[in-house]
């Protein structure tokens, strides 16, 4: 065979190769666009995925603050989340379905289902109806659903990354064909021009023209001089190809700019979605906070600062406890550690935060239920409550407005032992006894309600004291804890109102059988006044001769008499008629006693 047959063969089989490759390169072209498009969906519902997780993380929030923390306001928000999580899956195609096990979607939906009708219930108002074994049962439910999130997720990654791997071979493997095709297609270009004519000079000038042709030039390079037909069409075949890889190279560019503009949507929404979550917790009255697993603050929410007086950005990154008293400390960081557990359940305890002033208030500590990486909970200003416990305690003993003293520090060591001059009253029903031998025992509490009643809105106007109930009887002392102008006035007023009270009330019980009137004892003096009593069980009392006196009076007043003692006496003439009643010996005393009588002078008038 001569050389120009070897060359004819050689033309042949590089024909033949450059064909073949296009072939299959066109195959491979659309085979890489649907991996790449599955790719691009696969990448689209992981991003779609981990925003449903990180609006699931939030919703659980809002739950524990509605169930848990009994912050029924939320449940409105918190229905809402669910809603739009359930929109949000509902939307979302069928990429990353397979990742779950047959029923688990169904599994979600009843779940998400079950937990909005609780919220309905409590958002209605009736919360107490719902049983602790629904409500178990909707957390573990929601825990499952939490779980089968992240394996959704995880799966749905596993299967894009293998995407993208085969996606990388496939384009490798294409390169390289193109290069074999190109390298073939060089290769019948020169072996057709060697062929074609015998100089030599010709085909390499027109290929010189050819490299320097603009790639992507719409219009194809001519060869008008050039001569032989073969090389306009060895021109318009390259230009061809050299098209149809910028076709390619356009149509690969705009579909990357589709996926990132959609890629930028969802980020957008995300952050949209993050920003409404952080003005949602600044509205909350309580500090809601997140930790990581060194327990330092992450997130702080507006309420540290209103509350505590922190600023935010030098509170993150220090360590919860921190903030805590020392002796709160131990168990502060038992329920952090339970609250990174991912079955913990919501505990709550009672702690100390010591605001920028140094001093210590009280909160109540709760965690959300650890989901994955999420690691979240709240302080609940327990202030007012803890004031609201403090002030009813004080209220047992004193008016509101002397308990609102003690509270707010105006009074000082208001149980502590200490002597001070005060004017006791005593007053006591006549006739009680036998009405109480004759009478039903409801009969009994319900004449005691009308009197204890009546004489305790009297004693809270003039803010008395008072020390003891007797039964039938009552002990109230002016001047202490708080001091007051003119005690023994006060005393002597409210004695003559109480009188006027039950001649009122007198007239009513006789015309229910019931023979009932009241005197009292006025008496001034010292006692010895403070918290009486051992550990467990404390009341206030004052003890003294004073108390004693006051008391034998009273014992000594006829029906609607008010006895007093001299030194009274002097007190009361400016604003009462007195007179002696007599000399008394009265029990308890070595001396017989001076008693004077105390008349209203309306009631004087009258007679």
């Amino acid at each position: 065979m001569s050389l120009r047959h070897y060359l004819l063969l050689l033309l042949l089989v590089t024909t033949v190769l450059g064909a073949s490759l296009i072939f299959w390169n066109e195959r491979w072209h659309s085979r890489l666009d649907l991996r790449e498009a599955m790719h691009q969906r696969g990448s689209i519902a992981v991003l779609e995925l981990d925003h449903v997780r990180m609006g699931f993380a939030r919703f659980l929030v809002t739950y524990d603050l509605v169930v848990y923390s009994e912050i029924s306001y939320l449940a409105g928000d918190a229905r809402g989340q669910l809603e739009g999580i359930k929109a949000e899956l509902g939307d979302m195609d069928g990429t990353g379905a397979k990742a779950l096990a047959p029923g688990q979607r169904e599994f979600i939906d009843e779940t998400l289902t079950a937990t909005s009708v609780l919220l309905g219930r409590i958002l209605d108002g009736t919360q107490r109806e719902i049983s602790t074994a629904e409500r178990d049962q909707v957390d573990r439910g929601l825990e499952a659903v939490a779980s089968m999130l992240d394996t959704w997720t995880v799966n749905a990654r596993e299967a894009s990354a293998r995407d993208a791997s085969l996606i990388s071979e496939e384009k490798r493997s294409q390169e390289t064909s193109l290069v074999i095709g190109l390298v073939a297609y060089v290769v019948f270009v020169l072996l057709l021009v060697m062929l074609a004519s015998r100089r030599i000079g010709r085909p390499i000038a027109v290929l010189a023209r050819l490299a320097e042709h603009q790639v992507g030039s719409p219009a194809p390079l001519e060869f008008a001089d050039s001569g032989p037909r073969e090389f306009r069409d060895i021109s318009n075949s390259v230009h061809r190809l050299i098209r149809s890889l910028g076709d390619t190279v356009d149509a690969r560019t705009h579909s990357l700019k589709e996926a990132n503009v959609r890629l930028t949507t969802i980020v957008d929404e995300l952050g949209r979605a993050e920003g409404r979550y952080r003005e949602l917790v600044d509205r909350l009255q309580e500090i809601v906070f997140e930790y990581d697993d060194e327990e330092r603050f992450t997130f702080l929410n507006t309420a540290w600062t209103k509350l505590l007086g922190f600023e935010i950005d030098e509170s993150i990154g220090r360590l919860v406890v921190d903030f805590i008293a020392h002796e709160d400390q131990p168990s502060a960081r038992r329920l952090l550690a339970v609250g990174r557990a991912e079955d913990s359940p919501g505990e709550t305890a009672e702690v100390q935060l010591r605001d920028k002033t140094g001093a210590l208030q009280w909160f109540e500590l709760s965690l959300a239920s650890g989901t994955g990486q999420t690691r979240q909970g709240s302080f609940r200003d327990l202030t007012e409550s803890k004031r609201a416990n403090a002030l009813a305690r004080l209220t047992r003993y004193f008016s509101p407005h002397v308990a609102k003293q003690i509270l707010e520090g105006e009074v000082t060591d208001s149980l502590k032992s200490r002597r001070r001059e005060i004017t006791v009253v005593f007053i006591d029903l006549r006739g009680f006894t036998t009405f109480a031998e004759t009478s039903e025992p409801e009969e009994v509490m319900s004449v005691l309600g009308e009197f204890h009643g009546d004489m305790g809105s009297i004693i809270l106007d003039y803010e008395g004291t008072l020390e003891r109930f007797t039964g039938d009887g009552m002990m109230i002392f002016f001047n202490d804890p708080v001091e007051v102008p003119d005690p023994t006035e006060r005393a002597i007023r409210m004695s003559l109102e109480m009188q006027d009270k039950i001649a009122e009330r007198s007239r009513e019980w006789r015309n229910r059988g019931f023979d009932l009137t009241a005197g009292i004892g006025i008496a001034k003096g010292f006692a010895t006044i403070g918290a009486i009593g051992f550990e467990g069980r404390v009341d206030y009392g004052a003890i003294g001769t004073v108390t004693n006196l006051s008391a034998r009076l009273c014992d000594h007043a006829r029906e609607f008499e008010i006895l007093i003692s001299e030194r009274c006496a002097v007190i009361a003439k400016k604003i009462a008629d007195v007179e002696e009643a007599g000399v008394y010996d009265l029990k308890g005393f070595a001396k017989p006693m001076r008693v004077f009588r105390v008349q209203d002078p309306a009631e004087e008038g009258d007679d």
